[in-house]
Formats: C-alpha cells, sequence, structure tokens
C-alpha cells in the first residue's frame, strides 16, 4: 500500500508592495529621527559658529519632529491596510506598522514632556 503524497508547501503569498512601502516610509522616518538627534548632539556648537537664535533652533527641531510624526503616521496606515489585505505577504507590513507606532509614541511621549516643562515654567 502506497503512501499518500505529503500535503502541498504553502505558497508564499504574493509581494505586498503597501507593506514594503510602509517598511519604507517608517526606516526613513527613524533615520530622519537619528539625524535630528546627531545635530542636537553638535547643538551647542553650532548655535555658537552660526550665531543662531533659540527660537530658531526651536523652529528646527519642531518642524523636523513633526514631519516624522506625519511620516509615521503614513506608515502607520500604509501598514494597517498592508496587514488587512488577504493573500498577501505580511511581514513588512507588520515591520512597517510597529515601527512606524513606535516613532509616533516616541514623538507623542516627547510632545508631553515638552508641554509638562513649559506648563511647569508658567
Amino acid at each position: 500500500m502506497p503512501y499518500p503524497l505529503p500535503p502541498a508547501p504553502p505558497r508564499a503569498g504574493q509581494r505586498n508592495v503597501l507593506g514594503a512601502l510602509s517598511l519604507v516610509v517608517a526606516a526613513f522616518a527613524a533615520v530622519l529621527k537619528l539625524a535630528v538627534g546627531l545635530v542636537s548632539y553638535f547643538l551647542p556648537s553650532l548655535v555658537y559658529s552660526w550665531h543662531l537664535s533659540l527660537s530658531s533652533v526651536t523652529l528646527f527641531f519642531n518642524l523636523a519632529s513633526g514631519f516624522e510624526a506625519v511620516l509615521a503616521a503614513i506608515a502607520i496606515v500604509l501598514g494597517a491596510v498592508a496587514l488587512v489585505r488577504r493573500g498577501y505577504a505580511k511581514r513588512a507590513g507588520a515591520a512597517g506598522l510597529g515601527l512606524g507606532t513606535a516613532l509616533l509614541l516616541g514623538y507623542l511621549v516627547n510632545l508631553l514632556i515638552q508641554l509638562f516643562f513649559v506648563a511647569g515654567a508658567n
């Protein structure tokens, strides 16, 4: 009596372009966050050598952080849509969703800390 054939290996899902795009957008936001952090490390020497005002430096950091938050939100939406689609690979979408969520939570915590110190200063 011959043995039955083993079941066919599961077919890999089709490429999920939205998931890959989510991961790319989240990775770009993470690299931007690291670049802004590196700039903040050299901030005292930059302010002194370029004679920058504190308001212009604050404006730069607020705009950069806002742009990072927008990119993180886009990555979250794309990752969520990529995870809902049936028949497509889910890894890149999950990675983009996770990284985007971590970046957005970091932005919100940073914003709350800033608001806490501003409220405490008044």
